[in-house]
Parts: C-alpha cells; sequence; structure tokens
C-alpha cells in the first residue's frame, strides 16, 4: 500500500511539474462579474480586455448590464486560474489602470471598480445595488433605453462560423474618417453570434466599414473590408448576416446559402495544390480544377490530412504558370481560384520570374516612352494614359504584350511628359485598375502615375549640391527626429510654409538646426500615405505617415500643389538643396514593411499575394500590426526595397535611411541595401527598429532583429535599453527609470553607455535586453542608436510627469537635462526627439499619430521658456563635437579607454575617458550622472587640475571652474564633465601666460638696451 501510495503520489508531482508554475489546473470554468463606476457616468466604448494567465486567449468583453454603482459584465473564467484584465476604452484610447489587474477565481466572483482605481473590491461598496438593467441586445432592440433626445442607431451584426468557435472573435467598425472601435458580441442565436454596435454623430453617413477580426489583429475573416449600407435601417435599427469567408452582406437571413465555401487554395509546386475549408472533409470525391479556358486538369491523386480539414491534390501534368485555374468540391458552393501564393517561396518561381533589370517602371525619351511591369500571374496587362490625375478624362488605352520572366511591356510614341497612366491588371477572373509600384511621380491622393522628366524637376543648382561633409562614422552623427509639420504649425513659428517642404527653405527656416548643432535631420515619413486627403487641405490634417502609398513620391499635402505631380518632387529637392547649404544632412524615415492598403493595395492588385506573407491558413500575416507585413524575403520584394532607397538616394540625395519595424525584414535584404548604399556613398547611414509588432511569419532565426546585429555590419539600431534604462518603461507611463528614481536601472545606463557593447564592468544579468540575449548585441557602438524620447511614446517632459506627478518645474527641468545628458556623452549615435531641447509636451498624449496640429506642433516660446535647457543641449553638442573621445565606435577601443569609477553611492553613475581616447585632446575626461536628490561627493580618477565643463546648469567646451584636487562636490539630479587638456585656454592658464610673456618681455627689453648700451659704448672708443 505504501509503494502504491508512494507511486501515485511520483505521478502527481510529475504531471504537476508539466503544467504551468508546476500547479494542477482545475478544467471547471467559473464566471467573474466585473462591476465598474466612472463619475462621469458616460461608459460610451468601454470594454474589458480579458485572459486566463500562461495561455493566448485574449479577448475583448463588452458590458452587458448595469445597475446603481455602473456598469456590469461577465466573464468566464478558468477555476484555479489566475484571470487578467484591463478596463479600457475603445481599442487601447485609454486604461482605467495603466498596470494589468489579476485575480485568482476558485468560485464564481463579483468584484467592484471606480473610475482611476487599481485593484478592486471584493465586497459590494455602499450605494452599490439596486435593479439590474440589462443594455440592449438583438433580443430587446426595440426596448430603447435612452430617450429620445439620446437616440443612435443600432445595428446588430448576425456572424456565423463553420466551427461554431468565437473566442476572440470581435468587430472592427468605422464610420468615414473617424477613429475605430471594437465591439464584442454580446448576444447569440440560432443563426450564431451577435455583435451590438451603437453609433452616434453619423452626419448624414450611409455606410458603416467593418472588419471581422480575431484577438488584436491576429487574423482577419476575409482579406477586404466590408461596408454595410446604413439607409437600410428601420426605426434606426438594422440587421445584417455574415457569414466565415464570405465577403457579402445580407440584410436577409433568407439570403444566406448556409452551405460551407471553401477557405483556400493554392500551388505549392507545378504538380500540386493545398485546399483548405472551415470543417472537416469528408470525402475526396467531386474535386474538379479548371484553367482560365475552361480546360478541366487530370489529376493523379487525392489526399487528406489528419485532420481532415485539408486535401493534397497532386495532378498529372505541370501547370502553365501563364494561366489562372479554379478548383471546387461537390458539397460547397463557388469554385474558388487557385492561388500562387505557395510558389511564390519555390526555387521554380524565381528562376522562371525573377527579373533584373533597371527599366521597371516608365523610361522617358521626349520622342517615346516605355512601360514595364512585372506582373508574372497576369493574363492581361492595359496601359491606360489619362491627361489629369483624377477625374474622367482617359486618353487612351494600350494592351500591353508580355515580356521576360514575368514582365509586360508597352512603349509610346511622343512626348509624355506630365501624362498620368495606371495599368488594369486581370488576374483570374479579377481585373482591378493599379497604380505602378515603380512610380515616380503621381497625382492628387496618388491614384495615378505620371510620367515626368526628372531633369525638369531640379531646382537651379541641383547638379552641384553636396552634402555637407561627414565622416561616415556614424558616431560622429548627430540625429534630430522631426515630423514634417511640426515645425512650422503654431503661430510662434514665423513661417509662411506651414506644413511644407519649402519651410526649409526661408530665411530662418533652418536656423535652430544649425545653431544647435545637429548634423542629420531624420523626417518622419515623407513619401506619399494614404491618411491625408489631398483635395481638402485647407482642413488642417495630421498623420504620422507610417501607412504607405507610393514609396517612390513625395507626400502630395507636404508640397504647394498636390493637384500636379511634378511639384511635389521639385519642392522635396529644394528642401534637401536649403539643409544640405546649411550644413544638415537629410534622413528618411522608409516604411517597407507594411502597406497602409492589404487586399486592395497595388501590390496585391498586379500580383495577388506576392508581396506580403501569409498565414498557416492563407490570410495576411500582420507582425506589422497594422494589417499585413511585406515579403522581403522574396526576390522582387527585396528587389524594390533595394531599387527604392537608391533612387532617394541617386535623384533625391538623400543621406540616410530609418528603418521603420526592420526586424520585419530579412537580414539578406538589410545587407543587401546597406551594400548597394555603400557602392553610391558610404557616409550614408542606415539604421532601424531592431524589432517588430509580433506574430510575424518570418522565422525569427532570418529577421533583423536587435540581437542579430552582429550579422549586419553597417546597420545601426534603436537601443530600448538605454531608452528604458534612463527614464523608465514606454510601455508603463509612471515607471521610473534612473534620472527620475529607479537607481537599480544604472545597469541599463552603463550598458548604453558602451553603446551596447561587451565591457567587463557591466553585470549583463541586470541589463534587460530585448529577445532574451544574454550579453551585447552590438559588436561596435556606431550599431547602437542611444535615445530616450522619439516620436512614439510619451515625450520625455511628459514621461518625467507622469512619474512624478508632485515634483516642481525645476527638478523636472534638471532631469530633462541629465536625460540626454546621459545620451551625448555615451559612445554610440545620440538620437533626439524634435523639441526635447525646449521641454515639448504632448500634454501626455502617447500615440499621437493622427492628433491634432495643437497636440503635435512645436509651441516657439518655449524656447524662451527654457532657453536654458536649450543652451544646455547646445553647448552638450558641441562638447560632444569637439571631442572624439565621446565618439569611439570599436569595442576594443571602449573596451581599453572607458573605465567605470566603483565605489560610488547608489544612483550615481560615472566613468573615465583616459588615454587620449579616441585622438582626443583630452588626456582624462570623467563624467559624473547624479541621478539622487542630494550632493554626492565623488572621487576623481587622479589627483590634478580637472577643468569643469559641464554641471547642472551649464554646458559646453567653455572651463566653468578649474577643480583641484582628487574629488568634487556634484549637485542633485545634475551630470559633471571634467577633463584634463592642456590645450583649452582657462583662466589660470591665461595668467601664468601672462607672467611668462612679461618675464620674456623683460628679458628682451634687458636685453636690447644692453645691445644698445654696447654699441654706443663701442662708438665712443
Amino acid at each position: 500500500m505504501k509503494r502504491l501510495i508512494s507511486l501515485l503520489l511520483a505521478i502527481a508531482i510529475v504531471v504537476t511539474s508539466l503544467l504551468p508554475n508546476g500547479r494542477i489546473y482545475a478544467t471547471d470554468n467559473a464566471k467573474l462579474t466585473i462591476h465598474y463606476q466612472r463619475t462621469d457616468g458616460v461608459y460610451d466604448d468601454w470594454n474589458i480586455w480579458a485572459w486566463d494567465t500562461g495561455t493566448e486567449d485574449m479577448e475583448q468583453i463588452d458590458f452587458t448590464a448595469r445597475d446603481d454603482f455602473g456598469y456590469i459584465a461577465e466573464i468566464e473564467v478558468a477555476v484555479g486560474n489566475e484571470s487578467g484584465f484591463i478596463i479600457r476604452k475603445g481599442d487601447w484610447v485609454a486604461k482605467n489602470c495603466d498596470e494589468d489587474q489579476r485575480i485568482l477565481v476558485e468560485q464564481d466572483t463579483e468584484i467592484w471598480v471606480t473610475e482611476g482605481q487599481c485593484g478592486y473590491l471584493t465586497e459590494a461598496p455602499e450605494g452599490a445595488g439596486g435593479e439590474v438593467v440589462q443594455l440592449p441586445t438583438a433580443a430587446n432592440a426595440n426596448e430603447s433605453t435612452v430617450s429620445d433626445e439620446e437616440a443612435e442607431m443600432q445595428v446588430f451584426v448576425h456572424y456565423r462560423r463553420y466551427d461554431d468557435k468565437y473566442k476572440k472573435w470581435n468587430i472592427w467598425g468605422w464610420i468615414g474618417d473617424k477613429e475605430g472601435l471594437s465591439y464584442a458580441f454580446n448576444d447569440e442565436d440560432d443563426y450564431g453570434k451577435i455583435f451590438k454596435m451603437n453609433l452616434k454623430d453619423l452626419n448624414g453617413a450611409q455606410q458603416l466599414g467593418i472588419i471581422m477580426r480575431k484577438g488584436d489583429w491576429d487574423s482577419r475573416d476575409i482579406d477586404q473590408d466590408r461596408f454595410i449600407d446604413l439607409t437600410k435601417a428601420k426605426d434606426e435599427v438594422l440587421h445584417v448576416y455574415l457569414l466565415e469567408g464570405d465577403p457579402n452582406i445580407y440584410y436577409n437571413e433568407d439570403d444566406v446559402d448556409l452551405r460551407p465555401r471553401l477557405s483556400s487554395a493554392t500551388f505549392t509546386s507545378l504538380k500540386k495544390v493545398i485546399l483548405t475549408a472551415p470543417i472537416p472533409f469528408t470525402s475526396t470525391d467531386g474535386i474538379e480544377i479548371k484553367d482560365n479556358s475552361g480546360n478541366i486538369l487530370e489529376l493523379d491523386q487525392v489526399l487528406v490530412d489528419q485532420t481532415g480539414s485539408t486535401i493534397v491534390v497532386l495532378l498529372k501534368e505541370d501547370i502553365n504558370l501563364e494561366n489562372s485555374y479554379t478548383i471546387s468540391k461537390e458539397g460547397f458552393k463557388d469554385a474558388i481560384e487557385v492561388s500562387y501564393t505557395g510558389l511564390f517561396d519555390s526555387e521554380e518561381f524565381h528562376d522562371a520570374f525573377y527579373y533584373d533589370g533597371d527599366d521597371l517602371g516608365f523610361t522617358y525619351s521626349k520622342d517615346n516612352t516605355s512601360f514595364r511591369v512585372w506582373a508574372p500571374t497576369a493574363s492581361k496587362v492595359i496601359l491606360n494614359l489619362y491627361e489629369a490625375g483624377s477625374g474622367d478624362n482617359l486618353i487612351e488605352k494600350i494592351d500591353m504584350t508580355r515580356d521576360v520572366k514575368g514582365t509586360w511591356v508597352a512603349e509610346v510614341s511622343g512626348d509624355l511628359n506630365l501624362t498620368y497612366y495606371t495599368y488594369e491588371v486581370t488576374v483570374g477572373n479579377q481585373t482591378n485598375e493599379a497604380v505602378d509600384p515603380y512610380a515616380r511621380a503621381v497625382g492628387v491622393n496618388g491614384n495615378r502615375a505620371m510620367v515626368v522628366d526628372l531633369d525638369l524637376t531640379d531646382p537651379e543648382n541641383w547638379a552641384e549640391d553636396v552634402a555637407p561633409e561627414f565622416s561616415g562614422n556614424p558616431t560622429d552623427a548627430i540625429i534630430y527626429e522631426l515630423h514634417m509639420r511640426d515645425w512650422s504649425t503654431h503661430e510662434s513659428s514665423g513661417l509662411e510654409n506651414v506644413g511644407k517642404f519649402l519651410r526649409f527653405t526661408e530665411e530662418g527656416g533652418t536656423d535652430h538646426l544649425t545653431d544647435l548643432g545637429i548634423t542629420h535631420l531624420h523626417l518622419l515619413p515623407a513619401f506619399d500615405h494614404r491618411s491625408i486627403d489631398e483635395t481638402n487641405l485647407d482642413e488642417a490634417q495630421f498623420n504620422w505617415g507610417y501607412d504607405p502609398q507610393n514609396y517612390n513620391v513625395p507626400e502630395g499635402s507636404y508640397s504647394t500643389d498636390p493637384e500636379n505631380g511634378e511639384v511635389r518632387i521639385n519642392e522635396f529637392k529644394q528642401m534637401v538643396q536649403s539643409l544640405h547649404q546649411n550644413g544638415v544632412r537629410v534622413v528618411m524615415d522608409v516604411v517597407y514593411n507594411h502597406t497602409g492598403a492589404t487586399a486592395d493595395s497595388d501590390f496585391n492588385k498586379i500580383v495577388p499575394g506576392y508581396y506580403y506573407r501569409q498565414t498557416t491558413d492563407g490570410g495576411f500575416s500582420n507582425g506589422s500590426g497594422c494589417g499585413n507585413e511585406t515579403a522581403s524575403d522574396r526576390s522582387m520584394m527585396r528587389k524594390f526595397m533595394i531599387d527604392s532607397v537608391t533612387y532617394w538616394a541617386t535623384e533625391y540625395n538623400i543621406d540616410g535611411f530609418r528603418f521603420d519595424l526592420m526586424a520585419l525584414h530579412d537580414i539578406d535584404t538589410i545587407n543587401e541595401i546597406r551594400n548597394a548604399l555603400t557602392e553610391i556613398d558610404p557616409t550614408i547611414i542606415t539604421y532601424g527598429e531592431g524589432w517588430d509588432a509580433g506574430g510575424s511569419a518570418l522565422k525569427p532565426t532570418e529577421a533583423a532583429l536587435k540581437i542579430y546585429a552582429s550579422q549586419m555590419p553597417g546597420v545601426a539600431m534603436f537601443s530600448d535599453d538605454i531608452r528604458d534604462g534612463i527614464k523608465g518603461s514606454v510601455f508603463n507611463a509612471e515607471e521610473p527609470g534612473f534620472v527620475n528614481g529607479q537607481f537599480t536601472f544604472d545597469e541599463r545606463v552603463k550598458f548604453g553607455i558602451v553603446g551596447a557593447t561587451e565591457h567587463s564592468q557591466i553585470d549583463y544579468n541586470r541589463v534587460a535586453l530585448a529577445g532574451g540575449a544574454s550579453g551585447p548585441w552590438a559588436t561596435e557602438a556606431a550599431q547602437s542608436i542611444n535615445y530616450v524620447s522619439a516620436h512614439d511614446n510619451n515625450t520625455l517632459y511628459d514621461k518625467l510627469i507622469a512619474t512624478l506627478p508632485d515634483a516642481d518645474e525645476e527638478t523636472i527641468k534638471l532631469m530633462q537635462k541629465q536625460a540626454n545628458a546621459i545620451i551625448l556623452t555615451a559612445q554610440g549615435v545620440p538620437f533626439l526627439h524634435a523639441g526635447v531641447e525646449m521641454m515639448r509636451t504632448k500634454d501626455g498624449d502617447h500615440n499621437s499619430y493622427n492628433a491634432s496640429d495643437e497636440v503635435n506642433q512645436i509651441n516657439w516660446n518655449w524656447k524662451n521658456e527654457n532657453q536654458d535647457v536649450y543652451n544646455y543641449y547646445k553647448g552638450l553638442i558641441s562638447l560632444r563635437r569637439a571631442h572624439p573621445a565621446f565618439r569611439m565606435s570599436a569595442q576594443e577601443d571602449i573596451q581599453n579607454n572607458l573605465t567605470f569609477m566603483e565605489d560610488i553611492p547608489l544612483g550615481v553613475v560615472a566613468f573615465n575617458l583616459e588615454n587620449n581616447a579616441n585622438g582626443d585632446s583630452a588626456s582624462d575626461i570623467t563624467v559624473i550622472h547624479n541621478a539622487t536628490d542630494s550632493e554626492q561627493v565623488i572621487s576623481l580618477p587622479k589627483s590634478a587640475d580637472w577643468q569643469l565643463v559641464v554641471n547642472g546648469e551649464t554646458a559646453g567646451t567653455e572651463v566653468i571652474e578649474v577643480i583641484k584636487g582628487d574629488s568634487i562636490t556634484v549637485t542633485p539630479h545634475s551630470s559633471y564633465v571634467l577633463m584634463i587638456d592642456d590645450s583649452m585656454n582657462t583662466t589660470e592658464n591665461f595668467n601664468q601666460l601672462l607672467l611668462i610673456a612679461g618675464a620674456a618681455l623683460l628679458v628682451i627689453a634687458g636685453t636690447a638696451g644692453y645691445i644698445i648700451y654696447d654699441k654706443k659704448k663701442k662708438a665712443s672708443k
């Protein structure tokens, strides 16, 4: 018996060890009821994001009832498992508490949460209770709970999935250009689940856009948007019916054919088709494949996988890649097209269709223009010529001819300069009109490409445009990140060309940049993007621009005339020319990782599926969080990216490129881009975000992640290590960093100071490295972009205020100085967010991508109000540029010349640069960062006459005072820089020089007097 008990215990222990946290979890579910109270009584768009810890089952839960306390939601949770929840507004517009809330539920449980509360009550507070009133659902749609004055349209979306699994599914809905919202189902019937959508402030809108999505954009039901016709509503109530995989919207349940549709079909070789369905296949009978001429292909073998949801069809003969094919299956409605998606990654496809020519797009001359587009899966392509960039003004339709490697060509006689064009591409049974991906000019809103004589777009003396002198070593750069509109929209800017390229050509338009001393201006996306309506520029519109439309064309809203495609080209060149003339190089923020549109993008209209990665079910992979991710690892997408950056570098004289979500690109592509740019100009800098937005289909080992920087020489990565180490996590507004009180982050700061390279004095166990790295990720400091703030997340000032709401302004100002004092004295590449030098605020808006100008603009009065901060930053920049010791790149040099000072108080980081590091005139430079709120006496590396050039108030190259001895008292929240540099003119040195000079003059005078006396004496003899 004892042995049996021991055996059972052992089994229990083993089973327990295999479960999360070594605990045995019950499989039963319980009900968690959350009561939520808002002080203003307004609950519009508020919902709950819920999950079970240790799982990926996250979903939105809507409130379904109300009582005297507030709104009520019920969540089904696993008994014995810790559940998490966040009460939020919309799709992360706001959160009730910045921290995740967790609760261990053993039985049905009720909790009460008030507005702003982190935590919850497990007993009803005073005043809670009363009658529970159900919020409107499909069942009581006509029992309105609002008055006539508050009436709103109620749309009930009935959704049916064939597998009857609705976990995590929700609807994203929007009207016009308004921000979208997510809706969870709150009812069900025999048809399926029901989503209730309350619509206010329609302003005459007749359409409601919806996307059926899983989770937070994990996947989509179909790869195109659906639009509900709101005019069909009766008495402000509308019921519509959706079916999984069916793009149609049904307004009558009887119209829905409930027979299942095939989900996807793709060739994976020239003789193999993979077919999927939303339900298991019960047989292999009744499969038929036809080509576009109606010919039925002979099948060799048909197999069903173990799950029954996938059929493999083997053909007798190879398919013809120039044809299109459909497949049908008895018991399923409608034949579907067999895509080439599964073939796109094959050697067969690459060998047949990789085109390496340099003439994609148009090739212009005054006598004729030729066009070439890559469309290997198309059965027909037509070139459309237009008189203008919009409107009904078609000139001619010209059939294009199939040519080599999947390209189609046409040649048109005559001078086509300023003529607009599109491609009409037929693939299978679908014909789409698309803009040339290689377009170099476009009309208004980028809807038509334009032929242009690029020589005529050059400003005067463009041929003589030369970038300011630069070593090419990224550590010598000081990068300043700016959005095109932020510079000029506030009335205090004094500029006329508000939000335009030409503002940099105005008198005084670059004065701030040149006076500050930066070397590179990083412009947020200035290529053509979708967000802004260029036909309505009288109305202020703002967007960061991370929704690409035409990659090789400047954004029209930043020009004075978006209607005429040549104007934006000329004005962009004028901007570059002016910045160059004023000593500033230009970096473009490029966003090749995704496109603004997905299924209806121009890429996808021309070669469906090719330019994007797919999920296992054939949908769009969404590692960008924007609905799609491009497939840089496919040869023609890789070629497009290389062609695009080299075009900007040669046609527009661009000096650097910053890659958005660079880890969505593969390492080989990034290296080929770097090599191509080096051939043009080795001083062009390249850097990017060494991460993605999650869930990419690209293998992690192939991705351009920060941890693989060693495999990408000459490419820099943003260091989120030093960013969060200095002022706290960007994902938790209230978490402080080193300068604002979290002194245990000092090791992250030290890691940033050595440029993310290897150094014996860094304890890597205390450095939080993204991607699970266990050590340094940069092979040289030039690979580390050091920053504390950027356009994303809170400004530095707002972050400091969020972490220290009770701090006085002077303390915040000291921290504002110290944060970038760390950056500008660290090894690596310093990166500054525009306005940080004048304590810029966005009033706490951490994601202002489409907020107003009022939120995003730079108020130039801040510069006057915070002149001391501006001068401090300016002084730090001049110090860095004057002393190469701050700009080492080689890891070995940093190891040999940079030593962290030990035995110093917690809250202080200090280091010494010695040996005339990197050829510096100073034999020693000591940097001390005191983040504490008290004075600290710090021992210096040696006893000497130290020249203090930076303290908490002043920074620069001028000596503030001479510190004699081997210690110094550092004031609170201050950074100090001291050096031993015999070449510097201190007051004491100057007095010594005067004494020496005086003595020399006396000697000279005495000698001269003696010579005169001697001559007179000889003459008298």
